[in-house]
């Protein structure tokens, strides 16, 4: 799945009349999300390690903000900030989830969204996830929802997508969107 139907797939869930959301963009990179989010956003903040993927993320000028941070220290120093979370093609760089569910949830305002992508591991992931080949990781669904309960959020939509193309071969995983409860 690329990058910019993320929100086109999951916003049935999340997206007010009219946008006016509070949105960080997780692992922004170049910005190739900011096109898709900026319509529901009133700020659109994107936060990424690598300064050379924000200076490209700037180019596009989507972003009201760009922030060079890691992104779980990122969301602790921004309590009850946004009203949408999303982490497209990002949470495959981490092995277990729960720290970053958790700071997500910090970030977040009461009752907003968490949208995001996980690469989905096969049966023989242990402790919920898994170390691919590739260098990116894998989670199990049950392993992803039990996270997700335990950070505070009530998945509401998790389901099967392409993520993309790698070496000529379909990427399976997740779409999820969960609310704060």
């Amino acid at each position: 799945m690329h990058l910019n139907s993320l929100p086109k797939r999951s916003a049935r869930c999340w997206a007010p009349a009219g946008g006016g959301l509070r949105v960080l963009d997780l692992g922004c990179g170049t910005g190739l999300g900011g096109e898709a989010l900026r319509p529901y956003a009133s700020l659109l903040v994107g936060v990424d390690l690598s300064p050379d993927m924000l200076k490209q993320a700037s180019r596009r000028a989507f972003y009201d903000g760009l922030c060079e941070a890691e992104l779980t220290s990122y969301c602790l120093l921004q309590p009850d900030r946004y009203d949408l979370v999303v982490a497209a093609d990002t949470l495959c760089y981490f092995g277990r989830l729960d720290d970053v569910f958790a700071a997500a949830a910090f970030a977040l305002a009461a009752a907003g969204w968490f949208v995001f992508t996980v690469e989905e591991a096969d049966g023989d992931a242990v402790a919920g996830y898994q170390l691919n080949v590739h260098g990116r990781y894998s989670h199990h669904r049950d392993d992803v929802t039990r996270w997700l309960n335990a950070a505070g959020f009530h998945p509401h939509l998790m389901r099967h997508a392409t993520l993309r193309h790698e070496l000529g071969a379909e990427v399976a995983g997740l779409v999820v969107a969960a609310r704060r409860v």
